[in-house]
């Protein structure tokens, strides 16, 4: 009986030292947690009169690995949490179908408001009937708020007069904050009047390297 107890608790404590022993290669095999960095999708969609410019898609390379639609023309960037968004396409970044000269686009990113990514986000290029047949230019600036300096190239196009655009700042000029994201303006036959200035201060901005 003494022997058969003698082995009985050699194997019990034999058992705990394996157990023991293998806890930490246990534990590291069914560890969830991860130094990958969590990703989030940003998608940009063209709407049905229109698509990007090539020169749109190409700069969204820059922000992270870029997919794209052939069938609705989207363009998807992916982009690790608190990475700064990629700028929003503006007006000029689409190009209209040619069965599409009776409408125009208002609004390039519907809802886009910049920062940084922290959730999967999707905005879609608004359009509308054109307000007129008459075109007027439009001019967008970027400029430091305290100095007046650009921080980035001036921004020209042309649009119906009468037509409600949206205009978005842009979001990832490095060492700059824009002090709204987007703006409106009602197109005027005076091209003087068509004029959008988004001001920036000085601020961390990192953009994707």
């Amino acid at each position: 009986m003494r022997k058969t107890n003698k082995l009985l608790a050699g194997l019990i404590s034999l058992s705990l030292a394996v157990s023991v022993s293998a806890m930490p290669a246990l534990a590291a095999e069914g560890d969830t947690s991860s130094t990958e960095p969590t990703t989030y999708v940003v998608t940009f969609r063209p709407g049905e009169h229109g698509r990007f410019t090539d020169s749109f898609i190409n700069d969204l390379k820059a922000c992270g690995e870029v997919r794209t639609s052939e069938a609705t023309g989207a363009v998807a960037v992916q982009l690790d949490e608190g990475d700064t968004l990629p700028n929003a396409p503006q007006l000029t970044d689409i190009v209209m179908n040619e069965d599409a000269s009776r409408y125009f686009v208002t609004d390039a990113a519907q809802g886009y408001t910049g920062g940084t990514a922290g959730g999967d986000l999707d905005a879609v290029a608004q359009y509308t009937l054109r307000a007129s047949t008459e075109d007027a230019v439009f001019t967008v600036q970027y400029l430091d708020r305290e100095t007046g300096a650009e921080v980035a190239p001036t921004l020209q196009g042309s649009a119906p007069v009468g037509q409600n655009l949206t205009f978005y700042a842009l979001n990832n000029i490095e060492n700059y904050t824009a002090e709204v994201a987007s703006q409106q303006l009602t197109v005027s036959a005076n091209a003087d009047e068509n004029v959008v200035t988004f001001y920036y201060t000085a601020g961390v901005n990192r953009p994707r390297k």
